[in-house]
């Protein structure tokens, strides 16, 4: 396989696989995929602030802000202050949120159960695919510094 067969393969793959997502979440309740996103990150993750969303999703934080105020306005989460920084909050599903997870997220979980099961090497997998990520963002920084 050359270098441009195998960047057009891999996104197509990856724009496809994202596009699961986003027709899925659409199909549920007419939610946005960054929703989808942020709800899936809170319950299978566990992440505790907007900023490890944003961070760990690589969404606009002013995007998480957004959907987490819409999920609080709905009553699926709770923001609790932190302890250790009165500034931030921590972001905790509450019991409607739980169920509304547990029902919204079972067929995306039951999904990549089935398809997690085909793989020969998962663990090697990410690990190439990170790697691939990290080098064309250490490259693509390394151009725009001689820019």
């Amino acid at each position: 396989m050359n270098k441009k067969e195998f960047y057009t393969r891999l996104g197509k793959a990856a724009y496809e696989y994202v596009a699961l997502y986003e027709t899925y979440s659409n199909k549920i309740n007419k939610r946005t995929d960054n929703f989808i996103w942020i709800l899936y990150a809170i319950d299978f993750n566990g992440f505790e602030t907007q900023k490890e969303i944003a961070d760990h999703w690589s969404m606009p934080l002013s995007t998480v802000n957004t959907i987490i105020k819409q999920m609080e306005k709905e009553g699926y989460v709770e923001l609790i202050k932190k302890e250790d920084d009165g500034r931030e909050r921590k972001i905790k599903l509450t019991e409607k949120g739980i169920e509304y997870s547990k029902d919204t997220l079972k067929d995306i979980y039951l999904a990549e159960d089935k398809a997690y099961k085909k793989l020969k090497n998962p663990k090697e997998l990410i690990e190439e695919y990170e790697r691939l990520v990290y080098e064309t963002k250490k490259a693509i920084k390394e151009i725009d510094n001689n820019d």
